[in-house]
């Protein structure tokens, strides 16, 4: 009975008999990886029935089945611990996708404070903020410094009483926050610096956020002008999170993780049996990413085999249009905020190493998503359908990191604290241009 039920149990546990059964619900489908995962699981259940069946007639048998049970179990508790002796000694935390390459790159490898940097970055959490989902929450270290509002420190310098401080909020997402560098090595802060070597006095204001689309930082400004904020100018560093959460969702304009967020809704209208598959498809391998060397070692193995072609070229086409197009559609409604608010605004199409003719070769092999043609080819249409239509307010900087020799890219679209500094010089010469610098 027990063979016959492992057997039966193996053969109803299969991807397309689950994706069958909820296939009415958001949020109900299956990771390819986790597919893999749910074959190989259910090909473990179906074999062991099988010998179950056949080998466990007598006691002897039971009892060499029992005794090979606990040899595997024995033998992958020594490979889990093995891999962590490994990680332990090399450095490494593959449970961790936000520091997914960042450290692997020599420049940081000789810089002091690097460890200290990170450690603290990783140790900073998310907090649920209305109207924009999510922002950090207040974090203070030697490096890395968030206050009560989830704004991220900026290095600014100490102004006179007496002199007007013109005030600019920079807005975007990681990158403009500042994923793997200190307070002082993210890009308002080396704007911050360039504006005081100019002799003008300007508070640079850090409102950029992990993920954050284009729409996520009009209704942040909308927040802070509601509170009474009033900035006298405001910069958008956009174009990788625009692009990625369209290519994620096939929806433009979308925030990140959106088949996530809306799967934590529907669960509440779903039967008990339903939730309990919602809960397990995402509990399970969360607890796995942060638990298991072995599980992270399969799964960034396959993750890499995968094909990743997910549009077509008509779909990727069509998709990089909406993209500009929304996009174009929030700098209207920009430009109604600035004009009843009186400040002036900028955007900035960010660079990325998709977008790059040349990457040194530390950049090229510690590049994330190095192997996603189809994300790539998205992120160049976008770029192309941008330049086509490019409006006044736009100023495309995806080449500003051209023509070198060092290593800028920690990975497909985070820079290190000096190429940081050339991305925050190339604003700044925009700014003179256009008169924000006096």
């Amino acid at each position: 009975m027990v063979a016959l039920g492992i057997l039966v149990f193996g053969v109803l546990c299969n991807p397309w008999l689950i994706a069958f059964l909820f296939r009415d619900h958001v949020g109900s489908s299956i990771r390819p990886e986790n597919k893999i995962f749910i074959w190989l699981f259910q090909g473990i259940c179906i074999l062991s029935g099988i010998w179950i069946y056949f080998k466990g007639g007598t006691p002897a048998g039971r009892k060499r089945i029992v005794f090979q049970i606990i040899m595997v179990f024995l033998m992958l508790i020594f490979v889990e611990g093995s891999l962590r002796i490994a990680c332990f000694v090399l450095d490494i935390d593959p449970t961790t996708e936000k520091a997914e390459g960042f450290l692997t790159p020599d420049i940081y490898k000789k810089t002091p404070w690097a460890q200290q940097m990170f450690k603290e970055w990783k140790n900073i959490q998310l907090e649920y903020k209305p109207f924009i989902c999510w922002d950090r929450r207040e974090f203070h270290g030697q490096y890395v410094n968030v206050d009560s509002k989830g704004v991220r420190k900026t290095i600014n310098p100490s102004f006179q009483e007496s002199t007007q401080v013109k005030t600019l909020y920079m807005f975007g997402g990681s990158t403009t926050w500042g994923a793997a560098v200190r307070d002082e090595g993210t890009i308002p802060s080396h704007l911050s610096s360039f504006f005081h070597s100019a002799g003008q006095d300007m508070q640079v204001s850090n409102y950029g956020e992990l993920g954050y689309v284009f729409s996520q930082e009009v209704i942040q400004l909308i927040l802070l002008l509601k509170e009474g904020s009033r900035p006298d100018y405001v910069i958008f560093y956009d174009g990788v999170n625009d692009v990625k959460s369209t290519y994620d969702s096939g929806i433009a304009g979308t925030i990140q993780n959106l088949s996530q967020i809306r799967a934590r809704f529907s669960i509440f209208a779903m039967a008990p049996p339903e939730q309990l598959w919602i809960g397990c498809r995402d509990t399970i391998p969360y607890l796995l990413r942060k638990h298991s060397m072995i599980y992270n070692a399969i799964r960034k193995t396959i993750s890499h085999s995968l094909p990743q072609e997910r549009y077509s070229e008509k779909q990727l086409e069509e998709l990089a249009v909406k993209i500009v197009d929304h996009y174009m559609q929030t700098m209207v409604l920009v430009d109604h905020l600035a004009h009843e608010y009186g400040f002036q605004y900028l955007c900035f199409w960010q660079p990325l190493a998709f977008l790059e003719d040349h990457l040194t070769e530390e950049e090229m092999l510690h590049l994330t998503y190095r192997g996603n043609e189809t994300l790539k080819k998205l992120y160049h249409l976008s770029l192309e359908e941008m330049r086509k239509r490019c409006p006044s307010k736009m100023h495309i900087v995806t080449e500003i990191l051209s023509n070198r020799q060092e290593t800028y890219y920690l990975d497909y679209c985070h820079l290190n604290e000096q190429g940081n500094r050339v991305v925050a010089q190339g604003i700044f010469n925009v700014l003179q241009r256009e008169s924000f610098v006096k």
